[in-house]
């Protein structure tokens, strides 16, 4: 009777499980994280990227990129996220060979609009800005944010100056500079599309792009 018991128990929990990786994976599936921006939102750094602003991730249709470097192909299959990475070896005969390298094994707690959380199962999730490359923090639960939901930095500034000499080719020799009500003046001695000196004012709006870009 108690192994009846035991056995049913075992039988109901292992149906929770299973119902349960499946529903989270309808959720993941109405949900596109595809070609969304996630900001690495984790408390520890690697000392090489602490400065660089937003390390963030990208996934597409088959692979993912940390700060635009391909870190691997990747798979979600019943709420486990998999990092691998794919190379072929040409043999004398001309057949290739593939070999697949695991990277990052971990569970999905939470993939929503606003964020993801991951949970570490095997391997490491490679932080790569660069040259540099780190782990994740040692709570082993990574978490990235959507950029969207992020709040914007307010960027002040007096005016910003860009300039470029001459060479022996073609580089461009000109100077542009734009303070902080939108007024630019663009001075061109060479090599532009437009030679000469000229002054504009950009629209609230542009100015506006030029700060988030910041």
């Amino acid at each position: 009777m108690i192994k009846f018991l035991s056995c049913n128990k075992f039988i109901l929990f292992l149906g929770l499980i299973i119902s349960g990786c499946y529903s989270n994976n309808k959720k993941i599936d109405k949900f596109n994280f595809r070609e969304q921006v996630w900001i690495y939102d984790s408390k520890s750094m690697p000392d090489s990227i602490r400065n660089f602003t937003d390390n963030f991730l990208i996934f597409d249709s088959t692979e993912v990129q940390m700060n635009y470097e391909n870190i691997g192909e990747y798979t979600i299959k019943n709420d486990t996220l998999r990092i691998f990475q794919t190379s072929y070896i040409v043999h004398q005969n001309g057949k290739d060979q593939k070999i697949v390298r695991e990277q990052f094994l971990g569970v999905i707690i939470k993939m929503d609009s606003t964020q993801i959380l991951i949970k570490c199962l095997g391997g490491y999730f490679p932080i790569k800005y660069k040259m540099s490359i780190g782990k994740f923090d040692e709570s082993k639960v990574i978490r990235f944010t959507n950029q969207k939901c992020k709040k914007k930095k307010h960027v002040n500034f007096d005016y910003i100056s860009i300039a470029s000499s001459y060479c022996y080719g073609t580089c461009p020799e000109y100077n542009l500079e734009l303070n902080k009500d939108g007024f630019i003046k663009f001075h061109c001695l060479s090599y532009c599309k437009k030679i000469g000196y000229y002054q504009g004012q950009l629209t609230k709006n542009d100015l506006i792009k030029v700060k988030d870009f910041i």
